[in-house]
């Protein structure tokens, strides 16, 4: 085994995703089995081709490419998602001279479960702070009304909203009303109109309630439920 097959070797069975590219043509001249096993190709697909084809399955260069500004002195350091993966990564990418020729070298490390795991985290705290601040409210507010209104503003701009609701039932004719609403200032309320709204329109919400799920609705326009 010769010098080149060695540092060949030694660099497919590292567990990071490595390519090089001949930076006149964009050719990708190497791509660990790591990178092929991510990116669900073998080297047929990839050696030989333009990274931009092979790595990002495009017709033309990637807008976010970094050849133009990477050093021999030091890494260029990025993150980038891929949304066709929906996977996020950091690179590391160098410029690599070998006599008249310009090489480019990037080092890529799986960072899904880091950023996956600290926007957890935030999102906990962010939970927190606004349970705190629910607390504080019901706690210095005297006034009933007062306090379920500031309480659905304090939930509504947590959550970004346009408006936040409390719907109670009436057990008597079994119809559920809007009894508080906080909304933005430009946006228009609905409580008047909201009131008496038949029970069985709510199924799939208590359904969902009743195993402490969330209901989510991504598009209005989409949306699978009664119109009020």
């Amino acid at each position: 085994m010769d010098y080149k097959e060695l540092c060949c070797k030694i660099i497919d069975s590292h567990d990071g995703l490595v390519y090089v590219t001949d930076m006149e043509t964009n050719e990708v001249i190497f791509a660990n089995k790591k990178l092929l096993q991510v990116i669900g190709k073998n080297k047929a697909e990839v050696f030989g081709k333009p990274c931009y084809q092979a790595l990002q399955d495009k017709e033309y260069p990637c807008e976010f490419c970094t050849n133009s500004i990477l050093s021999e002195n030091k890494y260029y350091d990025w993150e980038i998602f891929r949304e066709d993966m929906q996977r996020y990564f950091v690179l590391h990418d160098k410029l690599l001279i070998l006599g008249d020729r310009k090489f480019r070298v990037e080092v890529g490390t799986d960072i899904t479960d880091q950023v996956l795991e600290k926007r957890e985290i935030k999102n906990k705290l962010n939970m927190e702070k606004t349970l705190i601040k629910c607390i504080d409210t019901l706690n210095h507010e005297n006034d009933v009304n007062k306090a379920i209104n500031e309480l659905l503003k304090i939930v509504g701009e947590t959550y970004d909203g346009d408006r936040a609701y409390i719907f109670e039932r009436c057990e008597a004719d079994n119809t559920v009303s809007n009894t508080y609403e906080w909304c933005k200032k430009e946006i228009v309320q609905q409580l008047d109109s909201l009131q008496k709204v038949p029970f069985s329109y709510f199924d799939m919400w208590i359904e969902r309630f009743s195993n402490h799920k969330s209901r989510i609705i991504y598009s209005l326009k989409k949306r699978i439920g009664p119109r009020f």
